[in-house]
């Protein structure tokens, strides 16, 4: 394996460049630049598709509990659905009516 060694230089430009590394008399830099909105692209959607699942889950079962939705979405942790109904919450999606213990989630849309 020692012929790999040193092959990280020649993988560097061929992706990125000479442009890429600042070389001055005490040390050589490099500097990797990545498009913020690609990475921003993925959070999002990734982070809108399991409100949006839930939020869909309350409508079409309201009214419904914390833990009904998570049974329903097992593979989500409680946490997770309760920064989830807080975000439908915060949005006026969703309220939650009636008493702690017979009450429920209901969402707020008109259609």
């Amino acid at each position: 394996m020692v012929e790999h060694l040193g092959s990280g230089l020649e993988r560097i430009l061929k992706v990125y460049g000479k442009e890429s590394f600042k070389i001055s008399q005490n040390f050589m830099k490099n500097i990797f630049y990545k498009s913020i909105d690609e990475v921003n692209v993925g959070v999002n959607v990734g982070v809108n598709v399991g409100v949006n699942d839930i939020y869909d889950f309350i409508k079409e079962n309201q009214p419904t509990k914390a833990n009904i939705i998570s049974e329903h979405f097992n593979h989500v942790t409680q946490r997770t659905i309760e920064r989830y109904i807080k975000q439908l919450k915060d949005e006026k999606k969703i309220e939650f009516r009636g008493s702690p213990k017979t009450g429920g989630y209901w969402s707020l849309d008109e259609k």
